[in-house]
């Protein structure tokens, strides 16, 4: 039983704490329909809004009533590649090219920004 839920816990999300991991570990959240752990993914700026909970609480009904929807109606997502990783100069800002194939056989490309918070970790930035 220990065995059983180490696999789940495992399987869900998880990210390698690189720009690239974290653009497809934000791409299985949305495949899997796990809206918590992509929210989990996102820096929220606290500087626009002091109340980080209703602002995350907003965009899980967002992707929940809009996005997934979506998703569902393109037959969901088939598969993913990263085709590029650019980090800047300083480090602390990236942006992450993806190619995403839909089930109905659509394909789109994806760019990820992502910033690199207080403690080293890389998220993916909402906004401009």
């Amino acid at each position: 039983m220990f065995v059983a839920l180490i696999a789940i816990v495992m399987g869900g999300c998880g990210t390698d704490n690189t720009p690239a991991g974290v653009a497809e570990a934000s791409i299985k959240c949305i495949q899997k329909e796990d809206i918590n752990g992509y929210l989990d993914l996102l820096e929220i700026d606290n500087s626009k809004s002091t109340d980080t909970a209703k602002g995350k609480e907003e965009l899980a009904v967002l992707l929940s009533a809009k996005v997934i929807p979506a998703l569902r109606a393109k037959g969901g997502i088939k598969s993913y590649k990263v085709m590029s990783e650019e980090i800047n100069e300083t480090g602390d800002k990236a942006k992450v090219t993806l190619n995403v194939v839909y089930g109905n056989g659509e394909e789109d490309e994806q760019v990820a920004d992502l910033v690199k918070n207080e403690n080293g970790e890389w998220k993916l930035k909402l906004g401009k």
